[in-house]
């Protein structure tokens, strides 16, 4: 298995466990003007996550560091508690099955 499908495996997973599931979201979901705010800005961020991880991250191993710098930087803490405050998942619900997917695939580090 090539760098790329490494990669693109680990992006999957956040792509479908937690990129889709809130970017699919309408800020029309929400009665409360706050939390349709909040969805809106959540999604601002994500979408920019999901392009890093894409388009700025070239190897597994970058992937890999970066969502956890994300996951353990102040920002990353503030989004989470945002996002479940909306009812929607994270980067912190599949840190687990992120790090089992590495391991897996036999990608270094933590």
């Amino acid at each position: 298995m090539t760098d790329e499908d490494k990669k693109e495996q680990l992006v999957g997973l956040l792509e479908r466990r937690v990129f889709q599931p809130v970017l699919s979201i309408t800020p029309d979901d929400f009665d409360a003007p706050n939390d349709r705010e909040m969805l809106e800005d959540l999604q601002d961020n994500l979408r920019a996550e999901r392009q890093r991880f894409r388009e700025e991250y070239g190897s597994p191993e970058e992937v890999r560091e970066a969502f956890h710098d994300d996951v353990s930087s102040e920002e990353g803490q503030e989004l989470e508690r945002e996002s479940h405050m909306l009812g929607l998942p994270f980067l912190t619900d599949v840190e687990q099955e992120f790090d089992d997917l590495c391991e897996k695939l036999g990608i270094a580090g933590w």
